[in-house]
């Protein structure tokens, strides 16, 4: 026996896609989550469908509810829960994390254009300034900006560039000042996104930093996939090429350990042997974490943190 959730209730079919009982019940809010439905198909002692059984059900469900209900009764029906299934399907796609996954992308072309324009920068100006070593992209854009010719610098003496005119001068400048707008606005994206990560994902935000819970929300597409993965998936979110590469190979590769968390200086700084056991204890506080913040809202994450602190600990205390 098979069970099929749908939004009239819980069907029982057999392999043929035949409706052996029928239990009328609004499953929409109680049942919808796939955790909850396991649980109902294991109490109940039913298998999941196959598609198989799933299109010889759909052909059958009509001509029941029709003849349960009558025809005009299931018409309704069918409008309302799909006008339902729309709005929380809207609903779904309005909540804020979008808005995090696309600031963080924004974050992440802004940084590297800004290394497109600040190599260009030092290799314009090199022309000029050869001798001029400052390592901090934007600070070297503010020392052209403001200085412009390099008889401007205080410490100046000697160049083997060439001279630049006044006009070629303000170019360089002007372009340096754009670089450094683009600075500005980085900065501002980056604490909007605090704010956000802060709000909408506070449990993550404590265990990750605002940067790499928003990375890991990207890379799981949405923070509802993201409570529903387990820990397992997690640890290796970010880390796919490696991934599939392992399982062309059968096995004559090494499997990864790590994708994205690898950034968190828990897993980056430990001894390399340590950094799997590692990986995989911080998998499973965000996974933690992760449902928190989608389902419930509370507020854990220090406590969570200190947790993975002592265990940390005691992993690198391990003798080998």
């Amino acid at each position: 026996m098979y069970g099929v959730l749908t939004p009239f209730g819980i069907f029982k079919v057999d392999e043929k896609g035949n409706i052996v009982e029928f239990e009328e019940r609004e499953v929409v809010d109680e049942l919808l989550d796939r955790e909850r439905y396991k649980k109902f198909l294991e109490e109940n002692n039913l298998k999941e469908p196959t598609e198989e059984v799933l299109r010889a059900f759909r052909k059958n469900l009509v001509e029941f509810l029709e003849k349960n209900y009558g025809k005009e009764r299931t018409v309704k029906m069918l409008n309302y829960y799909i006008s339902k299934f729309s709005r929380e399907k809207i609903a779904r796609l309005n909540r804020r994390d979008r808005l995090i996954i696309q600031v963080s992308s924004a974050i992440t072309d802004l940084d590297r254009i800004l290394n497109l324009m600040c190599e260009r920068l030092r290799e314009w100006y090199a022309l000029h300034y050869p001798e001029l070593e400052v390592k901090d992209h934007e600070k070297f854009a503010r020392l052209v900006r403001d200085y412009k010719k390099r008889e401007n610098f205080r410490d100046f003496e000697f160049s083997v560039g060439m001279e630049f005119s006044e006009k070629d001068a303000e170019e360089v400048a002007r372009f340096a000042d754009a670089i450094l707008t683009l600075f500005s606005l980085r900065d501002e994206l980056d604490k909007y996104l605090k704010e956000l990560v802060k709000e909408e994902m506070p449990n993550l935000y404590e265990l990750l930093g605002h940067i790499l819970a928003a990375k890991l929300l990207s890379a799981a597409g949405s923070m509802e996939k993201l409570a529903k993965m387990p820990a397992s998936t997690i640890q290796l979110l970010g880390a796919e090429k490696a991934l599939f590469r392992y399982l062309r190979s059968k096995g004559k590769t090494k499997p990864p350990k790590h994708g994205i968390i690898f950034l968190h200086p828990y897993i980056h700084r430990a001894p390399k042997k340590k950094r799997g056991k590692i990986a995989r204890l911080l998998a499973s506080k965000l996974a933690v974490a992760a449902r928190m913040d989608y389902y419930t809202k509370e507020k854990k994450g220090k406590e969570l943190k200190n947790e993975l602190e002592e265990k940390v600990k005691e992993i690198l205390e391990e003798k080998e």
